[in-house]
């Protein structure tokens, strides 16, 4: 019996399955920490630093530059979360509801304005974590659905459904 999921994909869907999809390899996720830990502590300490007790012996022209990539650097999180939204807005088709249902022999997917099925052999790998499913059709291309929309049956049975139908786990 196929399994058919309602949902809407939210911004908050987007990011954990964007932050599922960095954690992959070690250099992604030692970005993702990174990001959010040292760059904006170093942003904080080079404003600190220039403003504070540099300011009456650099010329006017290197504050002009310093300051700038200090607030840039201490707002980087911030700058993330834009740029992901700024994404995230840009590779919508719609903010309707989609609707997916899995089947032994395909995938059927819709969405406001697409509609597509897919073979079992387009999916090359799946990702899971607590709040997403991953379907990968490429190493950078996925398919996100996000848990909230199953009942705990359904996950049960995506989780054996993926397990039998899919090459790989990733």
């Amino acid at each position: 019996m196929p399994i058919q999921v309602r949902f809407r994909l939210t911004f908050n869907d987007y990011l954990k399955a964007q932050q599922l999809h960095g954690k992959r390899s070690w250099g992604p996720h030692l970005w993702f920490v990174l990001g959010r830990t040292l760059i904006p502590a170093a942003g904080i300490v080079y404003l600190l630093v220039f403003v504070l007790a540099l300011w009456r012996t650099t010329p006017i022209g290197w504050l002009l530059v310093a300051i700038p990539c200090g607030v840039y650097f201490a707002l980087y999180p911030l700058m993330i979360r834009i740029r992901l939204k700024r994404c995230y807005r840009r590779t919508r088709s719609g903010d309707g509801e989609n609707s997916a249902e899995f089947g032994e022999e395909s995938i059927r997917i819709n969405a406001e304005n697409t509609s597509s099925e897919l073979n079992w052999k387009a999916i090359e790998s799946y990702r899971e974590d607590k709040n997403v499913f991953l379907l990968y059709l490429a190493p950078a291309k996925f398919i996100a659905l996000p848990k909230r929309a199953l009942t705990p049956q359904q996950i049960v049975e995506l989780r054996s459904m993926l397990t039998r139908q899919v090459r790989t786990a990733s």
